[in-house]
């Protein structure tokens, strides 16, 4: 509408505005959760939650950085390009974490292949947008295989970056790393976002944001718990009071 009737919208108000809506879809959609609990209606309440907050975000931004490329006055290569490379990069990664979500609920199982985890990393680095001067590394052993559906393990992780890269301080540094042990191979995710304090198993439940100063619904851990005992793995985190916390996906090697 600002750029429509070419009234300047600041970064500043922009902020606002969309804190202003998160809070509002956040609080009505929760309460529509609560509602549906009673009706049996809880997964549908998810779904519209994860939808409309999601959707709603990365198509807001998308349109705005569009709107400015396309009057000309910044470039492809500008800072609003780069926002706007981010959100179309988002809205991929949501229709991803949507179809895995669609797989989970169905209840088929996972379509399992032997994947490069070295790659597989390689690919979420690929799709990460680093921001704010957080830097993003990786230490992974040398010739590790995993027998899993590359859908479900691709998204989880990069569910796990996306939150690592989002959360972290600025100009912090988030870290990947996989090994193999006696019990499969384990791949963490280390970030600084300062610590957990006594919330770290809430996280996983819907509807639960790490930090008050990143506004959302919050389901996207959930559906990558779930991704990950779809393997018979397990997905834990670990705090690291001060600094941050590290995620932790442990899958079962097959046939080993």
């Amino acid at each position: 509408i600002a750029i429509e009737h070419d009234v300047e919208l600041d970064a500043r108000s922009y902020r606002v505005l969309n804190q202003c809506l998160d809070s509002g879809l956040a609080q009505a959609i929760t309460t529509y959760y609560d509602l549906s609990l009673a009706r049996g209606q809880q997964e549908f309440a998810e779904w519209l939650g994860f939808l409309a907050h999601e959707l709603r975000n990365s198509l807001s931004s998308a349109v705005l950085a569009y709107g400015f490329i396309r009057t000309g006055s910044v470039g492809t290569e500008s800072r609003t390009g780069r926002v706007l490379e981010r959100s179309l990069n988002q809205l991929e990664s949501l229709v991803s974490q949507t179809l895995v979500a669609v797989q989970l609920k169905s209840g088929l199982a996972p379509a399992l292949e032997t994947l490069d985890v070295q790659e597989l990393v390689e690919d979420v680095h690929t799709a990460a947008l680093p921001e704010r001067g957080v830097t993003l590394g990786n230490a992974v052993e040398p010739g590790l295989k995993v027998s899993a559906d590359p859908r479900l393990l691709g998204s989880a992780l990069t569910n796990l970056v996306q939150n690592a890269l989002k959360f972290s301080r600025d100009r912090g540094r988030v870290e990947v790393r996989a090994r193999r042990d006696d019990r499969g191979i384990e791949i963490e995710v280390e970030d600084e976002c300062g610590g957990l304090g006594d919330s770290s198993e809430a996280l996983f439940e819907p509807f639960v944001q790490r930090s008050q100063k990143r506004r959302g619904v919050g389901l996207g851990l959930t559906i990558t718990r779930n991704a990950i005992e779809a393997h018979g793995g397990k997905l834990s985190v670990r705090d690291l009071p001060g600094k941050g916390c590290v995620f932790s996906v442990r899958i079962p090697e097959r046939g080993r």
